[in-house]
């Protein structure tokens, strides 16, 4: 008799705590779903959209915090607007959103560990441009992130991250590395190594980046994924697209493309490669 209550009551435990679990999912989900349509709602691009930006920041921390325990389990399917991504080796989550304003962009990135810690970066971004050497840290650029790549470089483990923006007229795409210093997310490593032949000087010369851009035309798309099996990042080449009294006003994708392929630590350039079902 004591073996069926004993029995009886961990199904309700499990049960009850099934039910709050799907409840606080349903409550964030239905929460942030709610703030977006607001957003959505205000055609005038108001101010009122930064302020409804700040409520999604502070449920997503609240939310994330208190789901420390089952960092990464959290599911997300039903919340729209945001994306997620988590890393091969499950140390990482990011979630990146944007928010437009008139003639400028809110982008956020919330980086969480699985310990459970989280960091917010938010940044308010109209055409000012990515620094291809700095490293940044809460001065962050703005950018939403679709992939994350765990590698090695001295010993030491980072995260490659894939990410895109809108700037004026253009879009961008980005390969990014991220690490962390203490608490705080640090993105940059000066690990993308590209060496050319100068005509003028004839000699190679060759350059070290601490992240590498992209700049294309909006009216196009650009490729621009990681191949696990070859380690490299394939992206399209982009060249002149629009010409005009001799200047170059965009770039788009000229069906050639290049990779950076991940050697000694560091990610070195490699011209004209093949990309299957390209």
């Amino acid at each position: 008799m004591k073996t069926k209550l004993l029995l009886v009551s961990c199904c309700l435990l499990c049960s009850i705590r099934v039910f709050t679990q799907n409840a606080n999912t349903t409550d964030y989900a239905l929460r942030i779903n709610a703030l977006f349509q607001k957003i959505k709602q205000d055609t005038n691009y108001t101010e009122n959209r930064a302020a409804l930006n700040d409520s999604i920041c502070m449920v997503m921390m609240k939310t994330l915090k208190k789901n420390e325990a089952n960092a990464f389990s959290l599911p997300f399917d039903s919340v729209r607007n945001i994306g997620k991504v988590v890393s091969a080796d499950k140390a990482i989550c990011l979630y990146s959103w944007v928010v437009p304003l008139r003639e400028r962009n809110i982008y956020n990135v919330v980086f969480q560990r699985a310990d459970g810690y989280s960091f917010l970066l938010r940044k308010t971004v109209g055409k000012e441009p990515v620094d291809e050497y700095k490293i940044y840290d809460n001065s962050w650029y703005g950018a939403l992130y679709y992939s994350i790549t765990p590698f090695k470089s001295r010993g030491v483990t980072f995260y490659a991250l894939l990410g895109s923006r809108s700037v004026g007229d253009f879009n961008q795409k980005i390969i990014d590395v991220l690490n962390f210093s203490e608490e705080e997310p640090i993105l940059g490593l000066p690990v993308f190594v590209k060496t050319s032949y100068d005509e003028y000087s004839k000699r190679r010369q060759t350059t070290v980046k601490s992240r590498t851009v992209f700049e294309f035309d909006k009216r196009v798309s650009m490729y621009l994924e990681y191949d696990k099996a070859k380690k490299q990042f394939e992206f399209d080449n982009l060249s002149p697209m629009e010409v005009v009294d001799g200047k170059v006003l965009s770039y788009g994708p000229d069906f050639s493309f290049n990779a950076y392929r991940l050697k000694g630590g560091r990610w070195v350039f490699v011209e004209d490669i093949n990309v299957k079902g390209k």
